[in-house]
């Protein structure tokens, strides 16, 4: 081999090399340098769990049970109910601890959480069936709390099951507009819009999952590196939660203007037929679609 040949191969070299260094830096660097999140203490996230892990016995069907088997668990189920309410007077975040094992541990803490929420729900449908909406309004509100809560300082897990505890919320609430007053649906609008104003940006549960990644050793770090840029593994279920993510804020969307129509059809004697009917009178505006940005269709 020429010379210059030899010494063009071994540039080009190392310019390659160079650049998969740069690569690897950047990659294991990029979410080190962000601040930490700041957890709120104390937290309700851990009342949440307290309350899910002291649910004793088989909770009944939400749409069959009847009132007296309502009544007989939520009796049972008292001190959790009371934990749990105590949890909703605090700030709450996921308590995302940066280490290999913390993955192993979330499922002790995910499903009590995902219980406490199906119980409220149960106390929400005790109370439609004793005839006060307006408390079980209040109760299915509370369970968007909580999962606005586990959404925030969240990894992709944690979004999971904070879309999971929502939807719950939203098919519960969505059952209950037909039977609030004008007045009622304009009280529950003002809340839901500032749980949906709350949730957490899906773009800071990227940050969170990605500044994780990098807490991994560093043979770990390297293989991850590997088979993200053959695969992009991480990538397609990033996108799929998203999809749901972004699904359950349309959900929210949705019962927000459910909530508008039913007070305007009372208070007008008629339903509204275009967006000008109901904003700004009882929405604020238009709402967009969370995955577009585009302002939403009125019969969306």
């Amino acid at each position: 081999m020429r010379p210059n040949r030899k010494i063009r191969v071994l540039l080009i070299t190392g310019l390659l090399l160079l650049v998969t260094l740069l690569i690897a830096v950047s990659y294991f660097s990029s979410s080190s340098q962000l601040a930490a999140e700041i957890v709120p203490h104390p937290n309700g996230y851990d009342d949440f769990v307290a309350a899910g892990k002291l649910l004793t016995g088989d909770a009944p069907d939400r749409k069959t049970a009847t009132l007296s088997e309502l009544q007989a668990y939520l009796a049972t189920n008292q001190p959790a109910l009371e934990r749990a309410r105590l949890g909703l007077t605090k700030d709450c975040a996921s308590p995302t601890v940066y280490t290999t094992n913390y993955i192993e541990s979330l499922a002790s803490s995910l499903s009590p959480i995902k219980g406490i929420a199906v119980t409220f729900c149960l106390v929400g449908r005790k109370a439609e069936l004793e005839g006060r909406p307006e408390e079980a309004a209040q109760v299915y509100l509370s369970t968007f709390k909580i999962g606005t809560g586990l959404s925030r300082n969240a990894l992709l897990i944690d979004a999971l099951v904070s879309i999971a505890i929502e939807s719950i919320g939203s098919s519960s609430f969505e059952g209950l507009i037909p039977k609030l007053t004008a007045a009622q649906c304009r009280t529950n609008l003002i809340a839901l819009e500032k749980i949906y104003r709350d949730q957490e940006p899906f773009a800071l549960v990227i940050i969170h999952e990605n500044r994780f990644t990098q807490s991994y050793p560093f043979n770990l770090r390297i293989q991850e590196m590997i088979v993200e840029r053959a695969f992009h593994p991480g990538a397609l279920v990033q996108k799929k939660t998203k999809v749901k993510y972004d699904a359950q804020l349309l959900k929210l969307l949705l019962l927000e203007k459910n909530l508008a129509d039913r007070a305007f059809e009372l208070e007008q004697g008629h339903p509204p037929a275009k967006w000008n009917d109901i904003v700004p009178a009882y929405l604020p505006a238009i709402p967009t679609d969370p995955a577009t940005g585009q302002a939403l269709p009125f019969n969306f």
